[in-house]
Protein backbone atom coordinates (compact mmCIF):
# COMPACT_ATOMS: atom_id res chain seq x y z
CA UNK A 1 0.00 0.00 0.00
CA UNK A 2 2.36 2.21 0.90
CA UNK A 3 4.35 1.87 -2.62
CA UNK A 4 1.07 2.72 -4.53
CA UNK A 5 0.93 5.76 -2.24
CA UNK A 6 3.89 6.91 -3.40
CA UNK A 7 2.62 6.81 -6.97
CA UNK A 8 -0.59 8.59 -6.27
CA UNK A 9 1.32 11.43 -4.76
CA UNK A 10 3.45 11.63 -8.00
CA UNK A 11 0.19 11.86 -9.77
CA UNK A 12 -1.55 14.06 -7.73
CA UNK A 13 2.20 16.40 -8.32
CA UNK A 14 1.54 15.87 -12.32
CA UNK A 15 -2.01 16.98 -12.26
CA UNK A 16 -1.34 19.75 -10.27
CA UNK A 17 1.50 21.45 -11.95
CA UNK A 18 0.11 20.35 -15.42
CA UNK A 19 2.25 19.38 -18.44
CA UNK A 20 5.32 18.66 -16.41
CA UNK A 21 7.76 16.36 -18.75
CA UNK A 22 8.36 13.33 -17.11
CA UNK A 23 11.17 10.53 -17.52
CA UNK A 24 9.55 6.86 -17.21
CA UNK A 25 12.23 3.96 -16.83
CA UNK A 26 11.15 0.02 -16.90
CA UNK A 27 13.56 -2.77 -17.26
CA UNK A 28 13.40 -2.76 -20.65
CA UNK A 29 12.67 1.08 -21.80
CA UNK A 30 12.44 4.38 -21.14
CA UNK A 31 9.94 7.17 -21.48
CA UNK A 32 10.16 10.78 -22.03
CA UNK A 33 6.88 12.44 -22.12
CA UNK A 34 6.75 15.95 -22.54
CA UNK A 35 3.15 16.64 -22.69
CA UNK A 36 2.00 13.63 -19.81
CA UNK A 37 -1.02 15.57 -17.70
CA UNK A 38 -2.56 12.43 -15.85
CA UNK A 39 -1.61 9.35 -14.08
CA UNK A 40 -4.03 6.54 -13.03
CA UNK A 41 -3.85 2.84 -12.23
CA UNK A 42 -5.74 -0.30 -13.24
CA UNK A 43 -5.68 -3.69 -11.80
CA UNK A 44 -5.93 -2.69 -8.33
CA UNK A 45 -2.64 -0.85 -8.63
CA UNK A 46 -0.78 -3.28 -10.98
CA UNK A 47 -0.77 -1.44 -13.73
CA UNK A 48 0.11 2.31 -14.00
CA UNK A 49 -1.58 4.35 -16.89
CA UNK A 50 0.25 7.81 -17.92
CA UNK A 51 -2.33 9.96 -19.98
CA UNK A 52 -0.02 12.02 -22.84
CA UNK A 53 -1.53 14.25 -25.69
CA UNK A 54 0.78 12.76 -28.37
CA UNK A 55 0.88 9.29 -27.63
CA UNK A 56 -2.56 8.25 -25.66
CA UNK A 57 -2.59 6.19 -22.94
CA UNK A 58 0.91 4.54 -21.98
CA UNK A 59 0.08 1.52 -19.81
CA UNK A 60 3.33 -0.17 -17.47
CA UNK A 61 2.96 -2.46 -15.53
CA UNK A 62 4.25 -1.99 -11.64
CA UNK A 63 6.50 -4.85 -12.01
CA UNK A 64 7.99 -3.56 -14.37
CA UNK A 65 8.98 -0.18 -13.63
CA UNK A 66 12.08 0.84 -12.62
CA UNK A 67 11.66 4.63 -11.55
CA UNK A 68 10.06 7.54 -12.59
CA UNK A 69 11.77 11.27 -12.82
CA UNK A 70 9.88 14.27 -12.69
CA UNK A 71 11.51 17.16 -14.39
CA UNK A 72 13.05 19.40 -11.75
CA UNK A 73 13.32 22.61 -13.43
CA UNK A 74 9.77 22.52 -14.58
CA UNK A 75 8.37 21.59 -10.65
CA UNK A 76 10.85 24.56 -9.74
CA UNK A 77 9.65 27.19 -11.99
CA UNK A 78 6.04 26.44 -10.97
CA UNK A 79 6.74 26.19 -7.38
CA UNK A 80 7.92 29.87 -7.71
CA UNK A 81 5.47 31.00 -10.10
CA UNK A 82 2.36 29.71 -8.12
CA UNK A 83 3.90 31.63 -5.36
CA UNK A 84 3.88 35.04 -7.26
CA UNK A 85 1.61 37.98 -6.12
CA UNK A 86 -0.48 40.17 -8.17
CA UNK A 87 0.10 37.91 -11.48
CA UNK A 88 -2.86 35.87 -11.33
CA UNK A 89 -3.67 36.36 -14.72
CA UNK A 90 0.02 34.54 -15.91
CA UNK A 91 -0.58 31.94 -13.30
CA UNK A 92 -4.22 31.31 -15.21
CA UNK A 93 -2.48 30.98 -18.46
CA UNK A 94 0.52 28.84 -17.07
CA UNK A 95 -1.06 26.31 -15.25
CA UNK A 96 -5.40 26.32 -16.36
CA UNK A 97 -5.39 24.98 -19.84
CA UNK A 98 -7.79 27.92 -21.25
CA UNK A 99 -9.70 26.80 -24.66
CA UNK A 100 -7.20 27.64 -27.14
CA UNK A 101 -4.39 28.69 -24.87
CA UNK A 102 -3.29 25.21 -23.69
CA UNK A 103 -0.73 24.77 -20.67
CA UNK A 104 1.64 22.85 -22.34
CA UNK A 105 2.53 25.13 -25.72
CA UNK A 106 3.93 27.52 -23.02
CA UNK A 107 5.89 25.05 -20.47
CA UNK A 108 7.31 23.27 -23.74
CA UNK A 109 9.32 26.70 -23.87
CA UNK A 110 9.55 27.48 -19.62
CA UNK A 111 11.48 24.21 -19.72
CA UNK A 112 13.99 24.83 -22.93
CA UNK A 113 17.21 25.13 -21.87
CA UNK A 114 18.05 27.79 -24.85
CA UNK A 115 15.73 30.14 -22.73
CA UNK A 116 17.62 31.61 -19.93
CA UNK A 117 15.16 34.81 -19.55
CA UNK A 118 11.41 34.89 -18.56
CA UNK A 119 9.63 37.93 -17.90
CA UNK A 120 6.42 37.79 -16.29
CA UNK A 121 4.18 40.26 -16.25
CA UNK A 122 1.94 41.07 -13.24
CA UNK A 123 -1.53 42.08 -13.21
CA UNK A 124 -1.49 45.70 -13.58
CA UNK A 125 0.46 45.00 -17.11
CA UNK A 126 -2.34 43.03 -18.33
CA UNK A 127 -4.55 46.32 -17.98
CA UNK A 128 -2.85 47.95 -20.60
CA UNK A 129 -1.22 46.82 -23.84
CA UNK A 130 -1.10 48.65 -26.79
CA UNK A 131 -1.28 47.51 -29.96
CA UNK A 132 -1.91 48.92 -33.56
CA UNK A 133 -3.81 47.46 -36.37
CA UNK A 134 -3.28 47.74 -40.74
CA UNK A 135 -3.49 50.29 -42.14
CA UNK A 136 -1.26 51.79 -39.74
CA UNK A 137 -3.08 55.21 -39.49
CA UNK A 138 -3.11 57.21 -35.98
CA UNK A 139 -6.35 55.52 -35.92
CA UNK A 140 -5.65 52.66 -35.99
CA UNK A 141 -3.70 52.06 -32.57
CA UNK A 142 -5.78 50.74 -29.68
CA UNK A 143 -5.27 49.97 -25.92
CA UNK A 144 -6.03 46.62 -25.43
CA UNK A 145 -7.16 45.56 -21.21
CA UNK A 146 -7.31 41.98 -19.94
CA UNK A 147 -9.27 40.91 -16.77
CA UNK A 148 -9.66 37.72 -15.39
CA UNK A 149 -13.22 35.79 -14.14
CA UNK A 150 -12.57 32.26 -12.54
CA UNK A 151 -16.67 32.31 -12.68
CA UNK A 152 -16.49 31.84 -17.18
CA UNK A 153 -15.60 28.62 -18.90
CA UNK A 154 -13.37 31.16 -20.64
CA UNK A 155 -11.91 33.31 -17.63
CA UNK A 156 -9.88 35.75 -19.69
CA UNK A 157 -11.78 38.93 -20.67
CA UNK A 158 -10.46 41.64 -23.02
CA UNK A 159 -11.70 44.80 -23.62
CA UNK A 160 -10.28 47.86 -26.63
CA UNK A 161 -9.99 51.57 -25.89
CA UNK A 162 -8.94 54.14 -28.13
CA UNK A 163 -5.16 55.01 -27.67
CA UNK A 164 -2.92 58.38 -28.52
CA UNK A 165 0.34 56.85 -28.73
CA UNK A 166 2.10 59.89 -28.99
CA UNK A 167 0.84 61.23 -25.37
CA UNK A 168 -0.17 57.36 -23.72
CA UNK A 169 -3.59 58.78 -23.26
CA UNK A 170 -6.11 56.16 -23.10
CA UNK A 171 -9.74 56.76 -24.36
CA UNK A 172 -13.34 55.43 -24.22
CA UNK A 173 -13.76 51.78 -24.46
CA UNK A 174 -14.76 51.03 -28.07
CA UNK A 175 -18.28 49.28 -27.24
CA UNK A 176 -19.16 46.82 -29.56
CA UNK A 177 -15.99 45.56 -30.91
CA UNK A 178 -14.56 43.39 -28.19
CA UNK A 179 -11.81 40.55 -29.24
CA UNK A 180 -13.81 36.71 -29.56
CA UNK A 181 -12.46 34.24 -27.24
CA UNK A 182 -10.39 32.66 -30.02
CA UNK A 183 -8.69 36.32 -30.71
CA UNK A 184 -8.18 36.91 -27.42
CA UNK A 185 -5.90 33.79 -27.39
CA UNK A 186 -4.59 34.63 -30.58
CA UNK A 187 -3.31 37.71 -29.22
CA UNK A 188 -2.12 36.86 -25.79
CA UNK A 189 -0.07 33.53 -27.62
CA UNK A 190 1.79 35.80 -29.75
CA UNK A 191 2.45 38.30 -26.43
CA UNK A 192 3.40 35.67 -23.64
CA UNK A 193 6.21 34.06 -26.01
CA UNK A 194 7.78 36.90 -26.35
CA UNK A 195 8.03 37.62 -22.63
CA UNK A 196 10.32 34.01 -23.16
CA UNK A 197 14.26 35.32 -24.16
CA UNK A 198 16.61 32.95 -25.61
CA UNK A 199 20.15 33.48 -24.36
CA UNK A 200 21.67 35.47 -22.09
CA UNK A 201 23.47 38.54 -24.22
CA UNK A 202 21.98 41.63 -25.17
CA UNK A 203 20.23 41.61 -27.74
CA UNK A 204 17.93 38.51 -27.53
CA UNK A 205 16.13 36.58 -29.22
CA UNK A 206 12.12 35.81 -28.07
CA UNK A 207 10.06 32.91 -28.77
CA UNK A 208 8.67 34.63 -31.75
CA UNK A 209 11.87 35.70 -33.39
CA UNK A 210 11.45 39.39 -32.14
CA UNK A 211 14.56 41.06 -29.87
CA UNK A 212 14.76 42.80 -26.64
CA UNK A 213 17.50 45.15 -25.75
CA UNK A 214 18.69 44.76 -22.06
CA UNK A 215 20.59 47.07 -19.96
CA UNK A 216 20.69 47.37 -16.16
CA UNK A 217 17.46 45.74 -15.82
CA UNK A 218 15.48 48.03 -18.27
CA UNK A 219 13.93 46.10 -21.60
CA UNK A 220 13.83 48.03 -24.21
CA UNK A 221 11.82 45.72 -27.42
CA UNK A 222 11.08 46.80 -31.01
CA UNK A 223 7.68 48.66 -29.81
CA UNK A 224 9.77 50.90 -27.75
CA UNK A 225 12.67 51.20 -30.49
CA UNK A 226 9.12 52.28 -32.72
CA UNK A 227 8.05 54.68 -30.30
CA UNK A 228 11.38 56.36 -29.70
CA UNK A 229 11.89 56.80 -33.66
CA UNK A 230 8.13 58.45 -33.94
CA UNK A 231 9.19 60.74 -30.97
CA UNK A 232 6.38 59.51 -28.67
CA UNK A 233 6.69 61.47 -25.37
CA UNK A 234 5.19 58.49 -23.35
CA UNK A 235 7.34 55.57 -23.78
CA UNK A 236 6.26 52.41 -22.50
CA UNK A 237 8.53 51.65 -19.85
CA UNK A 238 9.19 48.22 -18.25
CA UNK A 239 10.02 47.78 -14.62
CA UNK A 240 11.47 44.65 -12.71
CA UNK A 241 9.30 44.11 -9.62
CA UNK A 242 11.07 41.06 -8.21
CA UNK A 243 13.25 38.31 -9.76
CA UNK A 244 13.62 34.53 -8.84
CA UNK A 245 15.83 31.79 -10.43
CA UNK A 246 15.01 28.27 -11.58
CA UNK A 247 18.18 25.49 -12.26
CA UNK A 248 19.89 25.38 -15.69
CA UNK A 249 20.42 29.06 -15.27
CA UNK A 250 17.33 30.17 -15.82
CA UNK A 251 16.25 33.44 -14.61
CA UNK A 252 12.33 34.94 -14.20
CA UNK A 253 11.55 38.47 -13.49
CA UNK A 254 8.24 39.76 -12.94
CA UNK A 255 7.69 43.02 -14.38
CA UNK A 256 5.03 45.71 -14.64
CA UNK A 257 5.00 46.15 -18.17
CA UNK A 258 4.85 43.90 -21.42
CA UNK A 259 7.59 43.57 -24.01
CA UNK A 260 5.33 44.06 -26.51
CA UNK A 261 6.40 44.08 -30.76
CA UNK A 262 6.11 46.91 -33.35
CA UNK A 263 3.65 46.68 -35.97
CA UNK A 264 5.38 48.63 -38.75
CA UNK A 265 5.53 46.43 -42.20
CA UNK A 266 8.61 46.28 -44.52
CA UNK A 267 6.50 48.06 -47.09
CA UNK A 268 5.72 50.60 -44.34
CA UNK A 269 9.24 51.35 -43.43
CA UNK A 270 10.60 51.58 -46.75
CA UNK A 271 7.99 53.90 -47.85
CA UNK A 272 9.31 55.74 -45.12
CA UNK A 273 13.17 55.66 -45.32
CA UNK A 274 14.14 54.69 -48.98
CA UNK A 275 10.93 55.69 -51.41
CA UNK A 276 13.31 54.95 -54.24
CA UNK A 277 14.56 51.41 -53.70
CA UNK A 278 10.82 50.49 -52.93
CA UNK A 279 9.87 51.58 -56.20
CA UNK A 280 12.45 49.26 -57.49
CA UNK A 281 10.79 46.57 -55.46
CA UNK A 282 7.45 47.15 -56.58
CA UNK A 283 8.14 44.55 -60.06
CA UNK A 284 5.60 45.36 -62.97
CA UNK A 285 4.59 41.25 -63.29
CA UNK A 286 2.28 42.12 -65.76
CA UNK A 287 4.67 44.02 -68.19
CA UNK A 288 7.70 40.76 -67.31
CA UNK A 289 4.74 38.53 -68.80
CA UNK A 290 3.95 40.30 -71.48
CA UNK A 291 7.50 41.34 -73.21
CA UNK A 292 8.20 36.84 -72.21
CA UNK A 293 11.02 37.40 -69.41
CA UNK A 294 8.98 34.73 -67.55
CA UNK A 295 5.66 33.08 -67.28
CA UNK A 296 2.75 32.71 -65.23
CA UNK A 297 4.01 29.87 -62.89
CA UNK A 298 7.43 32.18 -62.14
CA UNK A 299 5.69 35.47 -60.67
CA UNK A 300 6.46 34.43 -57.17
CA UNK A 301 10.33 34.22 -58.14
CA UNK A 302 10.40 38.28 -59.03
CA UNK A 303 7.13 39.28 -56.79
CA UNK A 304 8.66 41.10 -53.49
CA UNK A 305 5.06 42.30 -52.55
CA UNK A 306 1.32 41.04 -52.48
CA UNK A 307 -1.27 43.28 -52.40
CA UNK A 308 -3.37 41.98 -48.76
CA UNK A 309 -6.58 44.42 -48.74
CA UNK A 310 -5.11 47.87 -48.32
CA UNK A 311 -1.65 47.13 -46.80
CA UNK A 312 1.33 45.14 -48.58
CA UNK A 313 2.64 41.91 -47.10
CA UNK A 314 6.24 41.55 -47.68
CA UNK A 315 7.21 37.86 -49.64
CA UNK A 316 9.83 36.67 -51.17
CA UNK A 317 11.01 33.09 -51.49
CA UNK A 318 12.12 32.56 -47.85
CA UNK A 319 9.90 35.44 -45.64
CA UNK A 320 9.15 32.36 -43.57
CA UNK A 321 12.84 33.63 -41.63
CA UNK A 322 14.15 36.64 -40.41
CA UNK A 323 15.71 39.14 -43.05
CA UNK A 324 17.58 42.57 -42.90
CA UNK A 325 17.03 44.22 -45.72
CA UNK A 326 19.88 47.15 -46.61
CA UNK A 327 18.14 49.84 -48.16
CA UNK A 328 20.04 52.83 -50.16
CA UNK A 329 18.95 56.01 -49.63
CA UNK A 330 17.38 58.03 -52.51
CA UNK A 331 20.91 59.81 -53.23
CA UNK A 332 22.30 56.37 -53.79
CA UNK A 333 19.78 54.84 -56.28
CA UNK A 334 20.01 57.80 -58.27
CA UNK A 335 24.00 57.15 -57.93
CA UNK A 336 23.76 53.61 -59.22
CA UNK A 337 21.54 54.41 -61.97
CA UNK A 338 24.24 57.20 -63.14
CA UNK A 339 26.71 54.34 -62.87
CA UNK A 340 24.36 51.64 -64.96
CA UNK A 341 24.00 49.37 -62.28
CA UNK A 342 20.32 49.38 -62.08
CA UNK A 343 17.47 50.64 -64.29
CA UNK A 344 14.07 51.98 -63.27
CA UNK A 345 11.04 50.29 -64.40
CA UNK A 346 10.17 53.10 -66.34
CA UNK A 347 13.70 53.16 -68.17
CA UNK A 348 13.35 49.86 -68.96
CA UNK A 349 9.80 50.07 -70.52
CA UNK A 350 11.41 52.92 -72.85
CA UNK A 351 14.08 50.57 -73.55
CA UNK A 352 11.85 48.15 -75.09
CA UNK A 353 10.49 50.59 -77.13
CA UNK A 354 13.35 51.57 -78.89
CA UNK A 355 14.33 47.84 -79.36
CA UNK A 356 11.61 47.97 -82.26
CA UNK A 357 13.41 45.47 -85.53
CA UNK A 358 16.32 44.73 -83.17
CA UNK A 359 16.97 40.75 -83.79
CA UNK A 360 18.48 40.66 -79.97
CA UNK A 361 16.48 42.58 -78.46
CA UNK A 362 14.87 40.15 -76.29
CA UNK A 363 18.89 39.42 -74.95
CA UNK A 364 18.96 42.78 -74.28
CA UNK A 365 16.07 43.49 -72.67
CA UNK A 366 16.48 40.32 -70.66
CA UNK A 367 19.86 41.31 -69.74
CA UNK A 368 18.85 44.77 -67.90
CA UNK A 369 15.60 43.08 -66.14
CA UNK A 370 17.90 40.66 -64.75
CA UNK A 371 20.40 42.90 -63.60
CA UNK A 372 17.56 45.10 -61.56
CA UNK A 373 16.15 42.11 -60.10
CA UNK A 374 19.70 40.90 -58.98
CA UNK A 375 20.66 44.53 -57.67
CA UNK A 376 17.45 44.23 -55.50
CA UNK A 377 18.06 41.22 -54.54
CA UNK A 378 21.80 41.64 -53.00
CA UNK A 379 19.99 44.09 -50.93
CA UNK A 380 17.65 41.39 -49.30
CA UNK A 381 20.40 39.20 -46.47
CA UNK A 382 19.16 36.17 -44.62
CA UNK A 383 19.28 36.84 -40.37
CA UNK A 384 18.30 39.88 -38.39
CA UNK A 385 21.86 41.55 -38.26
CA UNK A 386 21.14 43.30 -34.94
CA UNK A 387 21.28 39.43 -33.31
CA UNK A 388 23.14 37.87 -35.29
CA UNK A 389 26.21 40.22 -35.57
CA UNK A 390 27.97 40.95 -32.03
CA UNK A 391 29.16 44.30 -31.96
CA UNK A 392 32.81 44.83 -33.24
CA UNK A 393 32.30 41.56 -35.76
CA UNK A 394 32.44 41.24 -39.42
CA UNK A 395 30.34 38.20 -41.01
CA UNK A 396 29.49 37.74 -44.37
CA UNK A 397 25.81 37.07 -44.73
CA UNK A 398 23.33 35.36 -47.95
CA UNK A 399 21.56 37.62 -49.66
CA UNK A 400 18.18 36.18 -51.68
CA UNK A 401 20.07 37.05 -55.09
CA UNK A 402 21.42 33.63 -56.69
CA UNK A 403 24.39 33.84 -58.56
CA UNK A 404 25.21 31.54 -62.29
CA UNK A 405 26.64 29.18 -60.25
CA UNK A 406 23.09 28.71 -58.40
CA UNK A 407 25.07 29.55 -55.23
CA UNK A 408 23.44 32.74 -52.97
CA UNK A 409 25.30 35.73 -53.37
CA UNK A 410 27.27 37.26 -50.21
CA UNK A 411 27.63 40.42 -48.80
CA UNK A 412 30.35 41.62 -45.78
CA UNK A 413 28.99 42.96 -43.15
CA UNK A 414 30.92 44.90 -40.09
CA UNK A 415 29.01 46.24 -36.93
CA UNK A 416 30.64 48.58 -35.17
CA UNK A 417 31.89 48.21 -31.35
CA UNK A 418 30.36 50.74 -29.88
CA UNK A 419 26.70 51.29 -31.95
CA UNK A 420 23.89 49.79 -34.05
CA UNK A 421 26.20 51.23 -37.35
CA UNK A 422 27.19 49.20 -40.46
CA UNK A 423 29.42 48.83 -43.12
CA UNK A 424 27.75 46.81 -45.71
CA UNK A 425 30.26 46.21 -48.19
CA UNK A 426 31.60 49.37 -49.69
CA UNK A 427 28.49 51.62 -47.99
CA UNK A 428 27.24 52.70 -44.48
CA UNK A 429 24.38 52.37 -42.66
CA UNK A 430 22.95 55.87 -41.97
CA UNK A 431 22.59 56.41 -38.48
CA UNK A 432 19.22 56.15 -36.74
CA UNK A 433 17.34 54.66 -39.94
CA UNK A 434 17.23 51.25 -38.20
CA UNK A 435 13.32 50.08 -38.65
CA UNK A 436 11.80 46.82 -37.20
CA UNK A 437 9.03 45.46 -39.13
CA UNK A 438 6.91 42.00 -38.77
CA UNK A 439 5.72 39.82 -41.51
CA UNK A 440 2.46 37.71 -41.32
CA UNK A 441 3.41 35.09 -43.32
CA UNK A 442 -0.56 34.62 -44.13
CA UNK A 443 -4.42 37.16 -44.12
CA UNK A 444 -5.82 37.16 -41.04
CA UNK A 445 -9.29 37.65 -40.94
CA UNK A 446 -9.84 39.79 -37.96
CA UNK A 447 -12.71 42.02 -37.33
CA UNK A 448 -10.25 44.72 -36.62
CA UNK A 449 -7.77 43.78 -39.10
CA UNK A 450 -5.07 42.92 -37.34
CA UNK A 451 -3.04 40.41 -39.35
CA UNK A 452 -0.66 39.75 -36.64
CA UNK A 453 -2.91 37.79 -34.02
CA UNK A 454 -0.60 34.68 -35.41
CA UNK A 455 2.66 32.81 -34.22
CA UNK A 456 2.64 32.45 -38.11
CA UNK A 457 5.65 35.59 -38.59
CA UNK A 458 8.44 36.61 -40.31
CA UNK A 459 10.62 39.21 -38.30
CA UNK A 460 13.03 41.77 -39.92
CA UNK A 461 15.32 45.02 -40.41
CA UNK A 462 15.31 47.54 -42.62
CA UNK A 463 17.78 50.09 -42.84
CA UNK A 464 19.27 53.00 -44.80
CA UNK A 465 22.68 52.78 -46.29
CA UNK A 466 24.42 55.66 -47.95
CA UNK A 467 25.97 53.88 -51.41
CA UNK A 468 24.63 49.97 -53.43
CA UNK A 469 25.75 47.23 -52.38
CA UNK A 470 29.06 46.08 -54.81
CA UNK A 471 28.18 43.63 -57.23
CA UNK A 472 30.63 41.43 -55.24
CA UNK A 473 31.10 37.54 -56.41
Amino acid sequence: MKYILLFISMAFALNVWSQTPIQVQTQTKEYNLSDAYRITFEDDGCTQVVHTRSQGEIRIPMADLKQIHFNDTAISLANQIMALENCEIMKTILFDDIPGLPSEFFWRYLNSPNVKLVLIPNDDAFLNIPTARLPLTLASYDLLSVSLDKNSNFPLQMKRYVFDPRTGEKGREMIGSRPSQTEIAGILQRLIVNQFLVGSDSPAYTVAGSFVNMENDIYEGTYRKWALQNGWANLPKINVIQQFEGSDGKVCKVTDAFVCETCLTTYDALKEIAPEFLKLMEVPTQFLLDCGYMDAAHVADVTFFKDMEQWNKFCWTSSCVSYTIFAPTDEAIETAINNKEVFTWDMIKEYKNSLQGNENADALLREKISKTLAFVKRHICFGNVLVDIPKGNTMRVMSCNILSTGVAQQVSITRDASSDGFAVSNAKSVPNSIRCVREPWKKNTSYFRNPFITLDMGTGVVMQINEAIANEY
